[in-house]
């Protein structure tokens, strides 16, 4: 599932990190 969080993180960009908190 990390694989796909990531994936995540690059096609939406720091949108979803940020709310990751890995901003």
């Amino acid at each position: 599932i990390e694989v796909v969080v990531q994936k995540m993180f690059y096609v939406h960009g720091r949108k979803f990190v940020q709310i990751r908190g890995l901003d």
